[in-house]
């Protein structure tokens, strides 16, 4: 398994090199450091398994894997109004990039670096988007809420 692991990592790498789009210096930086924190994170797990509450660890990774999944799909729907498959109902409800963008780099030179990383890292984890339409503000609570719902319905039913 772990080879099978190293040579898609490898694939990836070399495929991301090939591209042309980022310079290999920052690939290699950032892939070094996303190595360095997955060694971390594992000796962390290997040691400190024992000392974790499991209930509580994995009701808090499926409220994050709630997340993920609200933002997955709301940004499918975003893609949607933007192909005009969908009707946004109101196009742009509020406008926020100059507070915290959602990409990096911005390149506004009134917007702080850390805020445009913090964007960023919301819009790729949990499908954060500063203009957001009337039908993606509906379409993300209610997702969390169905989910939710059904999460907790099936657990409650576990745990009978």
């Amino acid at each position: 398994v772990i080879i099978r692991e190293g040579i898609e990592l490898v694939l990836l790498l070399v495929g991301a090199t090939s591209l042309g789009t980022l310079d290999q210096g920052s690939i290699i930086i950032g892939s070094s450091i996303g190595i360095g924190i997955a060694i971390v994170i594992g000796i962390l797990m290997f040691y400190g398994i024992r000392t974790i509450n499991l209930s509580k660890f994995f009701k808090i990774t499926n409220v994050v894997l709630v997340l993920f999944a609200a933002g997955l799909i709301t940004y499918g729907i975003h893609e949607f109004i933007e192909a005009g498959a969908l009707n946004p109902i109101i196009e742009e409800v509020w406008n926020i990039k100059h507070i915290l963008p959602e990409s990096f780099p911005d390149n506004n030179p009134l917007t702080p670096e850390w805020l445009e990383v913090i964007g960023a890292l919301l819009k790729a984890l949990f499908g954060y988007n500063a203009n957001p339409s009337l039908l993606e503000i509906i379409i993300y609570p209610t997702l969390i809420a169905i989910i939710s719902g059904v999460s907790i319905i099936i657990w409650k039913k576990s745990n009978k």
